[in-house]
């Protein structure tokens, strides 16, 4: 298990860029595939893939309306933001809408079904996540 530091908290946010943008096609809806923006629609379960590799940390799962989407899902340790997807905002030239965030429960509120479906891509990006990392000798 990952100890919870700045610099592995870095290593995996950075894994986990990487992991979303190569297998797109697998995690995301078709109608968010886009090359000038590779990390639109991972937010979720790039966010949860976060919280499922530091489990034993006070990381919480916050949620903000978004106008290019439906929600905007980031992590945060405290008043730290954690946002492994922040750069679908910054390569546009906008900012992510942290202000009007609000702390989640791990259901989404949604279907049960579709709560399934996102706890399932997360935990397919932990896995990669640790499969890389121990490839790498980093885990």
């Amino acid at each position: 298990m990952l100890e919870f530091t700045p610099e592995n908290v870095n290593t995996v946010v950075n894994t986990i860029q990487v992991i979303c943008k190569g297998y797109s096609i697998r995690l995301i809806p078709e109608k968010y595939h886009t090359p000038e923006n590779p990390m639109r629609g991972h937010c979720i379960h790039a966010s949860e893939a976060l919280i499922l590799l530091f489990p034993n940390t006070e990381l919480q799962l916050y949620r903000a309306p978004c106008k290019h989407s439906d929600y905007h899902w980031w992590t945060q340790y405290n008043e730290t933001i954690i946002d492994a997807t922040a750069d679908q905002y910054y390569s546009q030239g906008l900012n992510p809408p942290y202000e009007q965030g609000k702390l989640q429960t791990r259901t989404y509120g949604r279907d049960a079904d579709w709560n399934d479906r996102y706890l399932a891509k997360s935990y397919f990006v932990r896995d990669k996540v640790i499969e890389y990392l121990t490839c790498s000798q980093l885990f």
